[in-house]
C-alpha cells in the first residue's frame, strides 16, 4: 500500500496523471566523478520505468470485451520527454502493452493520455513550451531548456497561430488604436499594419504593408459595413493618409490623434529653432576679437550642452541644483541655465514663452486656449513653427478630441516597442508570418494578460459641466 502510494505521488511529480500507468523505478544516469573533485558526480538525465496496460481491454477493432478472447501480447516501447525533475532532463521509458483479439485477428497497443498520438514530447512539456512561448523569450533558448529541438518549437508555435486565426473574429471593438511598425525584410517598405483593442490592449491582427489599398481591403472584407459602423473612436499619429481611411472604412468613428505627437511637434520646432540659432554663435566673423571668438565658442557650446533644459516643462526645471556646471565660469542652477540661452535670441525667447503656454493649456486640456494661442502668435513666432501650426489647425478637431477623451496611442506605442524587445531576443526574424504567429501568441494568449484591468473611456468635457 505504502508503495502504491509512493507511485501516485512520483506520478503527480513528474507529471503523468494515468490511472494506468505504474512505475517500476527511477535510474540517474551521471558522469564519471573526478578523483580530486569534492562535488558529487553530475546527473546527466533521469529514466523513469513504467508500465502501461488495462485492466480490462476490449478490442479496438471488433468491440469485444472478454479476456480469454482478448490476450496480452508482447509489449512496445516508447521514449517519452518529461519536465525537468530537479534540474535534470528526465525520460519516461514506457512499456506499452500489446494485445491480440481471437476473435478478429487483430493486434492493437494501449495507449495513453499523457502524449497526443504518436509524439514522444508529453502534454505537460508541451503545455510548458506554450507557456515559454507567450514570453519574450527566442525559441532556441526555449528548445535548450526544454530539451527539445527548434523545429519542435515552431511546430507548436504553428499550430497555436493556426488554431487562433482560423476562425477570426468578424467582430471590431467600439474603440481601436492603429499605426506601423518596422517588421521584416521580406515585407514590401519594411513596415507593418498593426491594430488594437484601445480599451483592452488586445491585438487584432497585423497586416503586411501599411498600404491604404491593403488596409481598405482587409477592413471591408473581414468586417461588414454594419460592423465598422459601430466604431466609435480611433486613435493614430498625424498621419495624413491615416485621417482620409479612417472616415472612408468608419464612417461614425470620431479621430483621436496621440497626445505625444502632438507635444513631439512643439518640441521638434523649438529644438530646430535652438539649432539654428547655435549654429549662428559657430560662424567667426572677420571683425571678431579674440574675447568675442571666446565667448561664441562658450554659448555655442552651452547651447549643445543643455538643450534637454530648453524641451522641459519651465516648472520643473530645477532650482536646487546651484553648483558648477560645464562650459560656466560661476555656480548656478538649471533654471538660471535656461534664462541664460533663451536670452541670447529675442525669437528663441518668444517661442520658447509661447510653447510654454501652449504646454500649459494642453496639461489642463484647455483646447480653446491652446488654439487661441496658435492664432494669436501664428504670424508673429518662428519659421520653424509654421508648418507646425498649420497642421495643427489642419486636424484641429482631431486635436480637440485628444484633448476632450483620456484614449491614446499609447497601448499600440507599448505593443510595438515589446514587439522590438521579441525581434531582439530573437536576434530578428526574417519571415514575417512567423512575427506575427509570435506577437499574436504573446498578446493574446499571455497569462499576464488575463487579469489585465479595462480601461473607462472618460469625457472631460462632461466631468467640468
Amino acid at each position: 500500500c505504502v508503495m502504491i502510494n509512493y507511485s501516485i505521488d512520483i506520478k503527480k511529480l513528474l507529471g503523468v496523471i494515468d490511472n494506468n500507468i505504474k512505475i517500476n523505478g527511477v535510474e540517474e544516469v551521471t558522469c564519471s566523478k573526478h578523483e580530486d573533485s569534492p562535488l558529487p558526480p553530475k546527473v546527466l538525465f533521469k529514466v523513469v520505468y513504467a508500465k502501461l496496460e488495462y485492466e480490462h481491454h476490449k478490442c479496438d477493432k471488433c468491440g469485444i470485451k472478454c479476456n480469454s478472447k482478448v490476450i496480452k501480447n508482447g509489449c512496445k516501447t516508447s521514449h517519452i520527454k518529461l519536465q525537468k525533475c530537479g534540474g535534470s532532463n528526465t525520460y519516461l521509458h514506457l512499456d506499452k502493452q500489446r494485445y491480440y483479439c481471437r476473435d478478429c485477428n487483430q493486434y492493437s497497443t494501449a495507449e495513453t493520455s499523457i502524449t497526443k498520438g504518436k509524439s514522444t514530447i508529453s502534454l505537460e512539456l508541451k503545455r510548458e513550451v506554450i507557456y515559454r512561448l507567450t514570453l519574450e523569450a527566442s525559441r532556441k533558448s526555449i528548445a535548450r531548456e526544454c530539451n527539445i529541438s527548434d523545429m519542435t518549437v515552431y511546430n507548436i508555435q504553428k499550430e497555436l497561430f493556426e488554431s487562433e486565426t482560423k476562425r477570426p473574429s468578424s467582430k471590431l471593438p467600439e474603440y481601436l488604436c492603429l499605426d506601423e511598425f518596422r517588421s521584416t525584410n521580406d515585407v514590401e517598405g519594411h513596415l507593418s499594419f498593426i491594430y488594437c483593442d484601445a480599451l483592452t490592449h488586445k491585438v487584432i491582427d497585423i497586416l503586411t504593408n501599411h498600404r491604404r489599398a491593403t488596409i481598405v481591403n482587409h477592413f471591408k472584407s473581414r468586417y461588414s459595413l454594419k460592423e465598422r459602423l459601430k466604431v466609435k473612436m480611433v486613435c493614430t499619429d498625424m498621419n495624413a493618409g491615416y485621417m482620409a481611411m479612417i472616415k472612408d472604412i468608419f464612417p461614425n468613428a470620431t479621430v483621436i490623434i496621440d497626445r505625444f505627437h502632438i507635444i513631439q511637434a512643439l518640441n521638434n520646432s523649438l529644438n530646430n529653432l535652438r539649432i539654428r540659432v547655435m549654429k549662428r554663435f559657430n560662424t567667426i566673423l572677420k571683425d571678431d576679437t579674440n574675447d568675442e571668438i571666446k565667448e561664441k565658442e562658450q554659448i555655442y557650446k552651452q547651447f549643445k550642452a543643455y538643450w534637454k533644459l530648453l524641451l522641459n516643462r519651465e516648472d520643473e526645471v530645477s532650482i536646487d541644483d546651484y553648483g558648477k556646471k560645464d562650459h560656466f565660469k560661476q555656480w548656478t542652477t538649471s533654471r538660471e541655465i535656461v534664462r541664460h540661452l533663451i536670452n541670447q535670441d529675442e525669437i528663441l525667447k518668444d517661442a520658447y514663452y509661447t510653447t510654454q503656454m501652449l504646454y500649459d493649456a494642453f496639461d489642463v486640456r484647455n483646447y480653446k486656449g491652446f488654439f487661441d494661442i496658435i492664432n494669436l502668435n501664428s504670424d508673429t513666432i518662428a519659421e520653424e513653427f509654421s508648418a507646425t501650426f498649420k497642421t495643427f489647425i489642419n486636424n484641429k478637431s482631431y486635436i480637440e478630441n485628444s484633448l476632450r477623451y483620456n484614449l491614446s496611442n499609447g497601448p499600440i506605442e507599448g505593443i510595438i516597442n515589446k514587439v522590438k524587445n521579441i525581434k531582439r531576443t530573437g536576434y530578428g526574424y526574417r519571415n514575417f508570418f512567423s512575427l506575427k504567429a509570435r506577437v499574436l501568441i504573446v498578446f493574446n494568449l499571455g497569462y499576464s494578460n488575463t487579469d489585465r484591468n479595462v480601461k473607462q473611456l472618460i469625457d472631460y468635457d462632461n466631468l467640468a459641466a
